[in-house]
């Protein structure tokens, strides 16, 4: 019945916005119907990018460094530099027109604005900061160092030269999203209904005068965001996620906690899975490869198979940094969120397995975190209930998380000491658990229940006594009422089941 349901949900995403947007104005005929369209086509790797700069910080400083080395590089475009450097990571998409039909029916140029959604509320995703333009045949007509900061309407509206546009063939929209190492490539195409040329020309036109000047201008919104997080950067949220109770702390203040740590290249670890199409479908795969594989557990998966992001993560805490962490015992819930007030924001956006361990012990374990630690009141940070039992000997907890929206994985991993426990990211055992990973939680502790102990709701509350260690205080933060956890209608899995409900699918939003 899992496996019907994974198809049915499956075949529904394709009228629905799960990943990162699509144009909307003028609107895009996709080539395949499975496919999650709304996805990034191709990626871009910092490292590989020729690019001086630190490129594993928050979403605004990465677009800052991002624009202070392309002023100083010999592109011209950002279209240039990506059909220079893109690596192109879904079936059948193109650098031209992404996963979009390119011989779909003309569409007419929008009167004023280029518009790109991602859902009836968001036009870019908020977090996926960096450039994008706007292309009509070869004139550019569009440009702006940082569209998810500029644009923030639903949908987002681009004031492109229309006039330029008229006698051209195919409209064409980049965009480069810069929240991490691993730049995420968004292409989309439509054809135009025919038109005549006046001869007009566009401001945002690329001309060889560029070639020595400056391409792109760092804009007054970066700025002022890059001096709003150096003050308040531990306070930003803005991509995916980190462990809220009980709260992680980091490598810096400076650093985007929220973002992912490694990746995996699950073409590479499971060939011949399908493993880039609609979520539901990928997770019904990697299931089906993981139960044959030699690997029993999640995190056995990770520790052989990850390449980090950054050469500030470590492969056994990501860039959470225990050793600034010492609570006490655990409650009965941990929570994974966006904001330090466990009723705010949003939890796990992404569909894919966790697992959390007390050091070498599992606690919990499910296929499809997103679907089945969701919040009653649809808001808040993500509620996952525990096997206490194996933790109150351990001296450490690690959350692993896989985001598996498409073909390259997403790999979360936040770590924190406690009962007393010490020591930083590598005094943890990061051994493969292929073998000692057999404890599976069981159900009463993995299944939210009405009547599981509500968390304290300040993290510090957690924390030992004097006799412990002392750490860096943190004034707790401001809580409203811990929401009340709706059961599950179907179990926690383990490595023999996916929780996949295609109902809730349709109305959750991936980011990626």
């Amino acid at each position: 019945m899992i496996l019907f349901t994974s198809m049915l949900a499956g075949a529904m995403l394709s009228a629905t916005a799960n990943g990162h947007g699509y144009m909307t104005d003028p609107a895009v005929t996709f080539l395949s119907p499975s496919t999650d369209n709304t996805q990034f086509i191709a990626t871009i790797e910092s490292s590989v990018s020729g690019f001086s700069g630190t490129f594993s910080g928050s979403p605004a400083d990465n677009t800052a460094a991002f624009t202070t080395a392309f002023e100083a590089s010999s592109y011209t475009s950002l279209k240039e530099l990506i059909n220079s450097l893109a690596t192109i990571t879904v079936t059948d998409a193109t650098l031209t027109c992404g996963s979009c039909d390119p011989d779909e029916t003309a569409q007419p140029l929008p009167e004023t604005y280029v518009e790109w959604s991602h859902s009836s509320t968001e036009g870019f995703t908020s977090s996926h900061e960096g450039p994008c333009e706007v292309w009509c045949d070869d004139v550019r007509v569009f440009q702006d160092d940082d569209c998810a900061a500029d644009y923030t309407s639903a949908p987002a509206e681009l004031p492109y030269d229309r006039d330029a546009c008229l006698g051209t063939s195919t409209l064409t929209f980049y965009w480069l999203a810069l929240h991490s190492s691993t730049w995420q490539v968004y292409i989309n195409c439509a054809p135009l209904e025919s038109t005549t040329s006046t001869g007009a020309t566009s401001k945002y036109a690329v001309s060889s005068s560029i070639q020595q000047g400056k391409k792109m201008k760092l804009s007054s919104t970066v700025s002022t965001t890059l001096l709003v997080f150096a003050a308040f950067g531990s306070q930003l949220v803005s991509g995916h996620g980190y462990l809220v109770q009980p709260l992680a702390k980091f490598i810096s203040v400076n650093i985007d906690k929220t973002q992912y740590s490694s990746t995996i290249d699950s073409n590479k670890l499971f060939p011949g899975g399908t493993l880039n199409t609609a979520p539901t479908i990928n997770i019904k795969s990697f299931v089906e490869h993981f139960e044959k594989s030699k690997y029993k557990s999640v995190r056995a998966m990770i520790e052989d198979n990850q390449v980090l992001v950054s050469d500030d993560a470590t492969a056994s805490c990501g860039f959470s940094s225990p050793e600034k962490t010492s609570y006490g015992a655990l409650n009965d819930t941990i929570y994974w969120g966006r904001n330090d007030d466990i009723t705010l924001d949003e939890g796990l956006v992404h569909p894919g397995p966790c697992e959390v361990w007390c050091d070498d012990n599992r606690a919990q374990q499910d296929m499809n975190c997103m679907e089945t630690y969701t919040p009653a009141s649809g808001k808040g940070a993500a509620p996952i209930p525990i096997d206490k039992s194996v933790c109150t000997d351990a001296k450490r907890l690690t959350f692993f998380w896989i985001g598996m929206h498409g073909a390259t994985w997403q790999v979360y991993i936040n770590c924190v000491n406690i009962n007393g426990g010490t020591g930083g990211a590598d005094s943890s055992s990061t051994t493969s658990q292929t073998t000692t990973d057999t404890t599976s939680p069981s159900t009463s502790n993995t299944t939210p229940m009405a009547t599981t102990a509500a968390p304290t709701t300040s993290n510090n509350e957690q924390e030992t006594s004097a006799d412990t260690p002392e750490v860096e205080a943190t004034p707790a933060p401001v809580r409203t009422p811990t929401p009340v956890v709706t059961p599950s209608t179907e179990e926690s899995s383990t490595a023999g089941e996916v929780s996949i409900t295609g109902a809730k699918c349709s109305r959750r939003r991936f980011r990626g």
